[in-house]
């Protein structure tokens, strides 16, 4: 198959565009769900439907610590893992302009569910905000089909958060305030189960997918004196999309944009220009609209993946953006990637 580079140029300049309409347009929101950095080497944190497709068993950890300096400064540990259930994955390997395996078109619809694929994924976190804790574990399942040359997913992701909150008299605005859950000096606890869904295309060169998390919409109380509904979780949609370019064999261009709107209409864009090489090294550059520029790289030798990204606040009070965010990601794989196309 000859390369088409007019439709390449097209395809990348209408992903730039969308991206700085992204950028520039609308109002920002802090977001309900973690996001980190390094979302794109773990895309099934955002959208059940990725999990698994890269048919590898990895186990990733993540640290993020946020806004250094600042004395209640938000941070994030997280231990994930991923796999393909069937090793069979329908994707080939990235190095490849064609990744897709081919021939698929004149298969029959009980063939193309028969070579079906399946993945799990699964993450432990701890975030800690502030005064508020919250720990759990966050599970997903993904179906994946080859039709024609397109991947089709489907996911369902599945989470347990016990949110704790220690609050005292002096953190409110009103000290008066005789609340004997707060004046009492005890951490105040509430337990939120909740489910995702998500849908992923990918032909080996265009990918993306659409995920809605948080639907059972849950609230937790703090304090007697409160309404339940103050502190419900809204329902979030994510967008996620991205366009390989091969500049010249083994590296790769990827610009990518990923759209967050939640359930009062508010939305948050970001948007990253990654490029790799021989599908060991990498390195990014990153926008949010909430005013973070993120510079980001890793190395995968062997079995081994190390990731690091920083990002700073361009905007906002100083005290917060001085010393900027900083991540680190140490990934292990089980089993090597299969690279082979059936």
């Amino acid at each position: 198959m000859k390369k088409t580079k007019g439709a390449i140029s097209l395809h990348s300049l209408l992903l730039c565009l969308v991206c700085i309409l992204f950028a520039f347009m609308g109002e920002s929101y802090a977001q309900q769900q973690i996001v980190y950095n390094q979302y794109l080497q773990n895309p099934y944190y955002v959208n059940p439907a990725f999990s698994g497709t890269d048919g590898i068993t990895e186990f990733v950890l993540l640290a993020r610590e946020q806004w250094i300096g600042y004395k209640d400064r938000p941070r994030t540990y997280s231990l994930n893992f991923q796999m393909n259930l069937l090793d069979n994955p329908v994707l080939g390997t990235p190095l490849e302009t064609k990744s897709v395996r081919r021939g698929s078109s004149a298969r029959t619809t009980n063939e193309i569910f028969r070579n079906a694929s399946m993945g799990v994924a699964g993450t432990l976190i701890n975030d800690v905000n502030g005064r508020v804790r919250r720990t759990g574990i966050q599970a997903s399942y993904s179906y994946q089909i080859l039709a024609g040359d397109w991947m089709l997913a489907a996911g369902l992701g599945m989470s347990f958060m016990q949110y704790k909150v220690n609050v005292l008299p002096t953190d409110l605005f009103d000290i008066r305030v005789d609340d004997p859950l707060i004046t009492a000096g005890k951490p105040i606890k509430g337990y939120a189960p909740d489910f995702n869904i998500g849908f992923a295309v990918s032909n080996g060169r265009y990918w993306g997918g659409l995920s809605v998390t948080s639907l059972l919409q849950n609230s937790l109380q703090f304090g007697t004196y409160n309404e339940k509904n103050v502190y419900r979780q809204l329902t979030q949609l994510y967008f996620l999309s991205g366009y390989k370019i091969e500049l010249r064999r083994g590296v790769i261009f990827e610009p990518s944009a990923m759209l967050t709107l939640n359930g009062r209409t508010q939305w948050t864009a970001d948007i990253n220009f990654k490029v790799e090489s021989e599908h060991r090294f990498w390195g990014a550059v990153g926008y949010r609209t909430l005013s973070d520029i993120t510079v980001s790289g890793g190395v995968r030798y062997n079995r081994l993946t190390f990731g690091y990204a920083f990002s700073y606040t361009v905007a906002g009070p100083e005290v917060i953006g001085k010393y900027g965010t900083h991540e680190l990601m140490v990934g292990f794989r089980v089993a090597p990637r299969k690279l082979e196309n059936k």
